[in-house]
């Protein structure tokens, strides 16, 4: 790949969330022919919050199409909260329908990519979210609140939902209980 990248660019802190251990490690291999030094990769949209949480990062490369939590609502938390709002996000999927464009480009979605893609495309959209760029990476620990804010009002639906009968029989599901209690759990250590 051909691109003319600064060493500053070339240090930026990039994340990459991706359920397919092969995609990610094919972003990684690409990253990496074109000098980047710093990636890291998670494996779902959950595990990557977490890593935002933990880490400052420059850029976030992430699939829409991920369990626990999909690359739009990663995407929504991350502009939700003020530290992230200008972290540039670069969104990739294999759908080209025109109604999750809009969806993602509406919840501030930088830059959108489409699988298949060539390299230097997916190189020249990465240095250009990077170059433009006025976020300045830092540990993002109020990205937790945002997390709890989240996981409180999955609970009042739930809770709203049994309350006025809608659930069949009147019953909670226990496995959307059971989740909601582990992500609070998990969110407050």
């Amino acid at each position: 790949m051909d691109l003319d990248i600064s060493d500053k660019i070339k240090r930026k802190v990039i994340v990459i969330m991706d359920d397919q251990g092969s995609m990610r490690g094919v972003f990684q291999a690409y990253l990496r022919d074109m000098g980047f030094t710093t990636m890291h990769g998670v494996v779902d949209g959950a595990e990557g919050l977490k890593f935002l949480e933990a880490n400052a990062v420059d850029l976030v490369i992430c699939d829409w199409n991920m369990p626990k939590k999909t690359g739009l609502e990663v995407l929504q938390t991350i502009r939700a909260c003020e530290d992230t709002r200008t972290l540039p996000f670069l969104m990739v999927t294999s759908s080209s329908e025109l109604e999750r464009v809009k969806t993602a480009l509406s919840s501030g979605v930088s830059d959108y990519l489409i699988k298949p893609f060539q390299p230097l495309h997916f190189g020249q959209k990465v240095v250009a979210l990077l170059t433009e760029s006025t976020h300045k990476a830092k540990l993002l620990k109020r990205i937790r609140d945002v997390i709890v804010e989240e996981t409180a009002t999955v609970k009042e639906t739930t809770l709203a939902t049994a309350e006025a009968g809608a659930v069949e029989g009147g019953d909670i599901d226990d496995d959307l209980m059971v989740n909601t209690v582990l992500t609070e759990e998990s969110v407050k250590k």
